[in-house]
């Protein structure tokens, strides 16, 4: 049977965590078991072009899709009514993205919560699920921090 594999990152070579030991493990997998999996596929599927220079490294026969959007249907859609921005000096700072610590979400609620207090036109989204919301809303309480998406819905 033939075998696709898809890959977003290569972890343990272009990707890592903010854990010194997890980079080791991943480190090691990549080498060990990773690339080997990767090299039996009879294609792997990278999501942009980025990963190509690795993907010709270990000479993967590989093959890029683009997970991006269609930024035509985008641009046609309108704004959900309370997205609308209300005055024409707020600025919009968005993070959309899987919420975990390797994500960097925790350095942007830090930054937010910074900024905020500087600038009162600054409105920072969140987007995305998140264990433990009621801790975090409570640390980044702020009428300018605006949870949503799952989890915060």
């Amino acid at each position: 049977k033939k075998v696709i594999t898809q890959v977003d990152t290569f972890p343990g070579i272009n990707w890592f965590s903010r854990n010194s030991f997890v980079n080791v493990v991943l480190w090691l997998y990549s080498r060990t078991i990773g690339i080997q999996i990767l090299k039996l596929s009879h294609k792997v599927i990278l999501f942009h072009e980025g990963l190509i220079p690795i993907a010709k490294k270990y000479h993967l026969n590989y093959h890029v899709i683009h997970s991006g959007v269609n930024l035509n249907e985008i641009q046609k859609a309108k704004p959900a009514r309370d997205l609308v921005r209300k005055n024409h000096r707020e600025k919009r700072i968005i993070f959309l993205g899987r919420l975990e610590s390797v994500k960097g979400y925790q350095d942007y609620l830090e930054v937010a919560k910074k900024m905020i207090r500087q600038n009162r036109h600054l409105k920072f989204y969140l987007a995305g699920d998140i264990k433990h919301k009621e801790d975090i809303i409570k640390q980044y309480a702020s009428k300018n921090l605006i949870f949503c998406g799952d989890g915060f819905v």
